[in-house]
């Protein structure tokens, strides 16, 4: 890794939440509203070298920020994805879409895109809606990010969901000595 990694130090007022292995950061870049990431705590540049709580954890923050936004700025659909090309560090976009117009802190946001791949024109907003944002996805994130997860354990016992067909049983064999006689 050359130089400083800006995402092992991101700069404190885009942080809008810390968790054990990751911390959510609002984007600079407010194409889309409420456009942010998470970003891995510890410096790390390959998604098959997370280890398992690490992956628990950023499912788990990833389903509340869809949640958060939906609620904040009623999102459509989203994008989620992991790209690595200007940061290395390893970091998973949140990307709310909109089928409208949205309005936040007097701007106007539009998504231009909608059911296509997102326009890539960087729209940075003044420091202080940029402040208001992340208040906002604060105060937003707070009750999802205190309620205790609804886990469920994966074992054999569990029934497979959809149309799985019950697998035959296997025919008995039948003797080759003449049918059986009755007991009585």
């Amino acid at each position: 890794m050359a130089g400083v990694c800006s995402l092992c130090h991101p700069k404190t007022e885009e942080i809008v939440r810390e968790a054990h292995y990751w911390r959510i950061i609002a984007n600079q870049d407010q194409n889309l509203l409420g456009k942010c990431f998470i970003a891995l705590n510890r410096h790390e540049e390959d998604l098959f070298h997370l280890r398992q709580p690490e992956l628990d954890e950023l499912w788990s923050l990833a389903a509340k920020v869809r949640e958060a936004l939906r609620e904040l700025f009623q999102a459509d659909h989203f994008n989620f994805a992991f790209l690595g090309n200007n940061d290395r560090h390893l970091h998973m976009h949140a990307v709310p879409r909109y089928r409208g117009t949205r309005f936040f802190a007097g701007l106007v946001f539009d998504d231009k895109a909608w059911g296509h791949h997102y326009d890539l024109i960087p729209r940075r907003v003044p420091p202080e809606v940029a402040a208001q944002l992340v208040a906002a996805m604060k105060e937003k994130l707070a009750p999802l990010l205190a309620k205790p997860e609804k886990r469920r354990a994966i074992g054999k016992s569990e029934k497979p969901k959809g149309r799985l067909k019950k697998a035959a049983k296997p025919k008995a064999k039948r003797s080759t000595k003449g049918p059986k006689k009755r007991r009585r």
